[in-house]
Parts: structure tokens; C-alpha cells; sequence
């Protein structure tokens, strides 16, 4: 291939990674009352997820999809060329025919891995959407409430020795962001940790955190009478162990579970990630000032508790 046209190609594919990372998700129509008439396919969400089979799982759109996308086109176009160079080679070189089976399967599969990566980011769009929709009607007697499994907690030493730091066990604990608006309809979020000194990240250990946080919050605020669920897409969450026994836990604390939402992997956790990182810093800062270490969950309970 000459310079010319590689250096060309390589722009080309610079230009289309910087538009998924930073322009796509601004470019999604994020809602069918829209005023927008017209627009491009690429960026509809009820129609790029909708199921064309499945009625109960389509939503018609307001506005038509007449015209297109520059930037989504020049993705498209960034491998004719390619698939071209490789033609080439396989007219000059027929020999090489397991070489040119390996350029085909990388280009394929590079295809297919980035059609992925976009549609990743129209959900995780339509997610963080319904999640703002839920804070916006989000009523003084009800909650949203975030889980997420933090990485497990490595010990910590004040003084640690090279031999100590190898082989740790680490300990369990989960994060719960409960997000309520007050009658002024300003936001308070408020954490809730579990810690365990050994523990299976399963169904059965997330129905019980739900069903202590539930019930934590009902004496808490007596007011609380509805929730609702967000998590990340893992098996412990998703299963239908868990999903199953909500309206139990729900009927047992008081507390009635309105809705269940999954989020993308890598988004719609921000607020569990964030607290998670504050309260890493804080055990840091216990250690360093108290001068004592946090090896076990009493300790780790103790640092969290501290001012």
C-alpha cells in the first residue's frame, strides 16, 4: 500500500475512534417526543433497540430516519478500502493463502468488535437515560438505590514488610448508593457497606444485603415506601434468585421494589465508584494518623466508622 494512502487510512481510523470515545453518545435522540423531524438511524435509540420480531419489545418513533451520518458513514467506509488491499494481495500472492485467511479473520473480527463498542455506548445512553427519568420523578417517599460489589479490601499496614505484602486475603464488602429527594427536591445520597470476613458474591448474599438495607432504611425513614434497583449486568444480580424474591423482601420490610434496572458494563456505577474511592482514602488516612493496621472486618468496620 503506498504511504499516502496508509497515512490516509490511519487518520481516517483516529477520526472514528475520537468520534466513538467523545461525539457518538452526544449525537443519540434521546427521546421520541424529540422536535427533531429527521434523523440519522445510527442515532435513534428506540430504533437501533428495538426488536423487529418481538412487538412487545419495539417502540415506533416520532420522526423519520431520512438522512445520515457523515461520521457513522466514514466507520463504515474506513474498511472498503482494506478489504480491497487484501483482494490485491490475494490476486499477487495466491500462495499465501493461510496469511491471507488471518488478514481476513483480524479484519472481520475487528469489524465486529467495533460494531460492538458502539452499540455498547447507545445502551449505556438508553440506561443512564432511564436512570435520570427515575431521579426526575423520584417522589420524597421513594429512593434509588445503586449496587455494586467493590474490589476486594487489601489489608493494610502501617509498617509493612515486602514478605506481608504477598499472599493477602482479601475481605467482601459491597457498596449500596441510596439516593432520596427531600421535600425541598434536592438530592441526598447516603451509603450503606457490608463487610464479611468470608462471603460467595452470589444471589443469596445480595438478597440479604437488600433485604438489611431495606429494612435499615425503613426504621431509618418510616416515610420510605417504595424503591427502586440499579446494578451492573453480573450474574449475582441479574439471576432469578434474586429477582424472584424482591417482591418478598419488599412485602416482609415495608418497602415495595418499583422497578429493577441493569446498567452497561463500566457505566451507571459512577456514584458506588466514587463513594468506594472517598472511603479508601479515608482508611488510608486512619492508618497513617492511628498508626494501626486494618487486617480484619472489625478493623475495617472500625476505620470506616472513624471522623
Amino acid at each position: 500500500m503506498p504511504d499516502s494512502k496508509a497515512d490516509r487510512l490511519r487518520s481516517m481510523a483516529l477520526s472514528c475512534k475520537r468520534y466513538l470515545k467523545q461525539d457518538y453518545s452526544t449525537y443519540v435522540v434521546n427521546d421520541s417526543t424529540s422536535d427533531i423531524s429527521s434523523a440519522s438511524p445510527d442515532h435513534c435509540r428506540f430504533f437501533a433497540l428495538s426488536d423487529p420480531k418481538e412487538g412487545e419489545l419495539m417502540q415506533s418513533c416520532l420522526h423519520s430516519h431520512l438522512i445520515g451520518c457523515d461520521r457513522c458513514q466514514e466507520l463504515r467506509d474506513l474498511f472498503l478500502p482494506l478489504e480491497e488491499e487484501i483482494g490485491k494481495i490475494s490476486e499477487r500472492c495466491p500462495m499465501a493463502s493461510d496469511d491471507i485467511f488471518d488478514l481476513r479473520f483480524l479484519l472481520d473480527d475487528s469489524k465486529d468488535k467495533i460494531d460492538q463498542w458502539k452499540a455498547h455506548i447507545l445502551r449505556s445512553v438508553n440506561q443512564e437515560e432511564v436512570k435520570k427519568e427515575v431521579l426526575d420523578k423520584l417522589e420524597p417517599t421513594e429512593a434509588l438505590l445503586v449496587e455494586d460489589w467493590a474490589m476486594k479490601f487489601l489489608p493494610l499496614y502501617f509498617r509493612e514488610k515486602s514478605a506481608e505484602f504477598y499472599g493477602k486475603r482479601g475481605i467482601n464488602w459491597h457498596v449500596t448508593a441510596v439516593m432520596r429527594k427531600t421535600p425541598e427536591s434536592s438530592l441526598l445520597v447516603e451509603v450503606f457497606v457490608h463487610v464479611f470476613d468470608s462471603c460467595d458474591q452470589d444471589q443469596i448474599a445480595v438478597a440479604s444485603i437488600t433485604q438489611n438495607t431495606l429494612s435499615t432504611l425503613r426504621k431509618l425513614y418510616p416515610e420510605l415506601t417504595g424503591v427502586y434497583f440499579r446494578s451492573d449486568n453480573a450474574g449475582c444480580y441479574h439471576g432469578g434468585y434474586l429477582l424472584t424474591s424482591l417482591p418478598s423482601i419488599g412485602h416482609e420490610t415495608g418497602i415495595r421494589v418499583i422497578g429493577y434496572d441493569l446498567s452497561e458494563s463500566q457505566h451507571g456505577k459512577d456514584i458506588c465508584d466514587r463513594k468506594t474511592a472517598t472511603m479508601k482514602q479515608h482508611e488510608r488516612r486512619f492508618v497513617a494518623e492511628t498508626k494501626t493496621d486494618i487486617l480484619t472486618t472489625c478493623d475495617l468496620k472500625k476505620a470506616l466508622e472513624s471522623k
